[in-house]
């Protein structure tokens, strides 16, 4: 059995045993990346966004209306309930400015893109180069939402995938 399949199957013994764990908790856990434990979950957790498409995603996901910005890092961690249209990528700044605060986030630095749905929680996840989490976009808890997501996953990222070999 190869490391990345031991690995594989420690991450869903830990999922079966600590039913809704964080994909944050499970990385530290394992001394992994969020990405990393992403690619071994595989289809079972989420799907990778086409490497050509990360510019056009965030044009859609301002389409969603209301949602939530969550941005963490190592030190910190923020969330703010807004209308996602406010988002907005200029020289290589995504930014989100509402009455009270505002995000700036180094857009060139976003390797990696991921739809992601846990349990019943579903969202949109921006990794940099290191495989870390920058920021994810989750729609409104409202009914429709998951519909919207779904659609938005199969048309970003139809395929699975596939967890490492």
């Amino acid at each position: 059995m190869t490391r990345s399949n031991r690995l594989r199957n420690h991450l869903e013994d830990e999922r079966r045993r600590v039913p809704g764990v964080s994909l944050q908790e499970l990385a530290r856990k394992f001394n992994l990346s969020e990405g990393e434990v992403l690619e071994l979950l595989g289809s079972d957790l989420a799907r990778r966004v086409k490497r050509d498409r990360h510019e056009e995603i965030l044009r859609e996901i301002r389409s969603w209306g209301p949602g939530i910005l969550h941005i963490h890092n190592d030190w910190a961690e923020g969330e703010v309930n807004c209308d996602l249209d406010l988002l907005a990528l200029k020289d290589g700044l995504l930014t989100l400015r509402t009455d009270s605060l505002r995000f700036r986030i180094d857009y060139a630095r976003i390797d990696t893109v991921y739809c992601v749905e846990v349990s019943d929680r579903y969202s949109v996840q921006f990794f940099n180069r290191r495989g870390r989490c920058v920021f994810q976009v989750l729609p409104s808890a409202a009914p429709e939402s998951k519909g919207r997501f779904e659609r938005f996953r199969e048309s970003f990222c139809p395929a699975s995938t596939g967890g490492a070999p």
